[in-house]
């Protein structure tokens, strides 16, 4: 294991000449935790470390596929088009990577340079024929969606010099002053202060490839509730991160439900998060749930439901018992790929359960908020017999009132 991972590690960040004996004599049979081969790694090695496509072109020698898809269905130009390597970009491309490839969220190479702020890539890939067009599965957003505004603004104003600038370039005096154009100034860092639809998008998905976190069957000690493909368990502590990307996606999920309303815009991701009951701050956050699955609590408790084909875990549902004898379910999450499948419905299975065997809370009823605008959800609660407390209103005063707060009688 200790070799493979220095396999991975040379190939993108050690030294050329390492590197390229690394390409030379590797074991290409070589898979990384996200189903990635060793030409990943080549085509992911930083600029300035360079050489990235003369070691593509060792491995694709010694027999190493350039088009082989990883665990997220992408292939190694999307590497390529992260860390801004345009010559290894063209390579692949030449070698067969399709440059329109989408992968297991509709995405392409183009929207990953978007989102790095790689603006040589973008019109680099643009040159090879990538197209604007391609739309996404989450709501049909195109590459330039994942751009910061203010890279998106700088990608017009280039698009608008192509024509007069494809001819010879001049070439700038040695001290001569320059402004220091906007696409070189900006490297896309997340910030709070950031404002535009696109931030809400990189806060949740922080590492851009949202990580499986495998439980093993020793691990998944007593089934709340299953059926043929998935399981509902407690989870062990080893399960905190892949549950916080969830509870990120959580959060993401409610401002995707606002889109196209003023106040979306104008909210950073640290409101959003405080908007659906979610911690901000990663440490916070990872501590709150570490704990609770480490020492447990009297009065809260968090299930997950585990795919038994992957041992993935594909959502979450977090409660809480309090006064009135009422279990509330806090969060209630399930992966955007894996809804309409049964695992919400099976997970609130799981939760009573745990909530009468195990915690043994003396419950009568169940209760929830439901964000208004949150069809699917207010759908899905309706049709497992919950009921609103008040009428619904017909116009809102404003988005942070329409919330509804749903119950069911036990």
């Amino acid at each position: 294991m200790g070799r493979q991972k220095d396999a991975f590690t040379y190939l993108q960040a050690g030294s050329k000449p390492k590197a390229l004996e690394i390409a030379q004599s590797a074991d290409l049979r070589q898979m990384n935790e996200r189903g990635q081969s060793l030409m990943f790694a080549a085509a992911g090695r930083p600029l300035n470390k360079g050489s990235a496509e003369l070691l593509c072109q060792i491995l694709q020698k010694r027999g190493l596929a350039v088009d082989a898809l990883d665990g997220h269905h992408q292939t190694a130009l999307f590497a390529a088009a992260r860390e801004g390597n345009e010559i290894c970009a063209d390579w692949l491309i030449a070698q067969g990577c399709a440059v329109d490839h989408a992968d297991f969220r509709g995405e392409t190479p183009l929207c990953i340079a978007f989102r790095n702020s790689q603006m040589g890539m973008v019109m680099r890939l643009l040159k090879h024929g990538a197209s604007l067009g391609v739309k996404d599965m989450y709501g049909g957003r195109q590459p330039t969606f994942f751009a910061d505004p203010i890279f998106r603004k700088a990608f017009a104003e280039k698009r608008e010099e192509l024509p007069e600038t494809t001819s010879s370039p001049k070439k700038r005096k040695r001290g001569q002053a320059e402004e220091e154009p906007l696409w070189k100034r900006f490297r896309g860092d997340l910030s709070l202060r950031c404002t535009g639809p696109n931030v809400m998008t990189q806060w949740a998905y922080q590492d851009e490839v949202v990580p499986d976190e495998t439980i093993p069957e020793e691990k998944c000690k007593e089934i709340l509730a299953e059926n043929d493909d998935f399981m509902v368990i407690v989870p062990p502590p080893e399960a905190t991160a892949r549950i916080r990307v969830l509870e990120r996606e959580f959060s993401l999920d409610h401002a995707d439900c606002l889109r196209g309303h003023p106040m979306h815009l104008a909210m950073a991701p640290d409101e959003w998060a405080d908007f659906s009951g979610v911690l901000v701050n990663e440490a916070d956050a990872h501590k709150s749930i570490y704990n609770l699955l480490k020492k447990g609590s009297e009065t809260q408790a968090l299930i997950c439901c585990v795919e038994k084909g992957s041992g993935c875990i594909r959502g979450y549902l977090r409660m809480s018992y309090g006064v009135g004898e009422t279990v509330t379910l806090q969060h209630l999450k399930v992966q955007r790929e894996h809804q309409r499948r049964g695992i919400a419905t099976l997970m609130l299975e799981g939760g009573l359960r745990l909530a009468r065997e195990h915690h043994e809370w003396p419950f009568k009823q169940i209760s929830l908020k439901v964000f208004l605008r949150n069809q699917k959800a207010l759908a899905f609660y309706e049709r497992m017999g919950f009921q609103h407390s008040r009428p619904l209103p017909k116009r809102p005063k404003s988005a942070l009132a329409e919330w509804s707060l749903m119950k069911k009688e036990i």
